[in-house]
């Protein structure tokens, strides 16, 4: 099942979002605590752990801000219920690294976001943030990008 949610094509000076607990849930400083670098990578596992101790922030408006995506203020989102052991095989985490999450705390059951960034540029063209993907379980997330999935804990 794939929800859609953030009403797509609205300006941020338009109205809010509608109300959804879930993502209120999401909303939040999470702090990068550890990775797993997949065979997708094309970076070495010290260059991933150099992230360690960064910031991923989810605010109210569904905008985002990570080192990996950049800053985007507006976005619309979908999402669905996963489980992780489908994630673990789309996001190509094999062998031992399967575990990783796991012990990390991530459950099994996960909400995925996927985050789409509606930021324009001063010339009105698209700012091209990409996309960010999330998978939240409670007080623990996973996000993936370039063949690193990171591990992350929600800021105080």
């Amino acid at each position: 099942m794939v929800a859609a949610c953030g009403g797509a094509g609205k300006s941020s000076s338009e109205s809010p979002l509608p109300p959804d607990p879930e993502l209120d849930a999401l909303v939040s400083a999470w702090t990068i605590e550890n990775h797993i670098v997949t065979p997708r990578s094309y970076i070495t596992d010290g260059d991933a752990a150099e992230w360690h101790g960064g910031r991923v922030t989810v605010t109210k408006r569904a905008g985002y801000t990570t080192p990996f995506q950049g800053n985007c203020k507006d976005s619309s989102y979908t999402k669905r219920k996963r489980v992780y052991a489908e994630v673990a095989v789309d996001e190509d985490l094999a062998g031992e690294s399967r575990f990783i999450p796991q012990r990390f705390g991530l459950p099994s059951d996960l909400t995925e976001f996927k985050f789409i960034c509606r930021d324009r540029k001063e010339d009105g063209s698209p700012a091209l943030t990409p996309v960010l993907t999330l998978y939240q379980g409670g007080t623990r997330a996973m996000t993936c990008f370039s063949g690193v999935c990171y591990l992350l804990t929600r800021g105080r």
